[in-house]
């Protein structure tokens, strides 16, 4: 159990800081091979959500700081965005086209409710670093990939 509240707590800040990678911790798991792949991406899906709940809430705020968004925010066509909202979300919460951050930052502008954006995030995300993770086992299992190039101390984390 605390396994997965780390997970969520060390990747909720994923969103707003591109290093923090939690598509990678996804296939890593996966190649572990030693966790359920829902609760990785139930885990990792609730970090996400919280970081870009977090970003829809105070993207007003960086807006304000960072011209080049302002000025990317004020070339939107907001009607045409506004009609296509939870398509693009839900479609950037599992595939990541369009970026699923940016829709996020976009969203209070074209009035989408948080609630909307919770439920979309959750489980686009969570089926997003379920997909990740069983990818991964799959390549392991299937094409018969070794995991013993994983040290020691790195499969101590899984």
């Amino acid at each position: 159990m605390w396994f997965y509240v780390a997970t969520a707590l060390i990747f909720t800040p994923s969103p707003l800081v591109q290093f923090v990678n939690a598509e990678a911790w996804a296939v890593f798991l996966g190649l572990a091979g030693e966790r359920p792949a829902v609760a990785v991406g139930l885990a990792l899906g609730l970090a996400q959500t919280a970081g870009n709940t977090l970003l829809y809430l105070f993207g007003d705020k960086l807006l304000i700081r960072v011209a080049y968004l302002r000025r990317l925010m004020a070339r939107l066509d907001k009607e045409r965005l506004r009609a296509r909202a939870p398509l693009l979300l839900g479609v950037g919460s599992v595939v990541g086209l369009p970026p699923h951050n940016a829709m996020c930052l976009a969203a209070p502008l074209v009035e989408v409710p948080l609630k909307q954006i919770i439920l979309i995030t959750l489980v686009g995300r969570t089926v997003r670093f379920t997909a990740f993770f069983l990818g991964a086992q799959w390549f392991v299992d299937v094409l018969g990939i070794s995991t013993e190039w994983i040290p020691a101390w790195l499969r101590a984390l899984a």
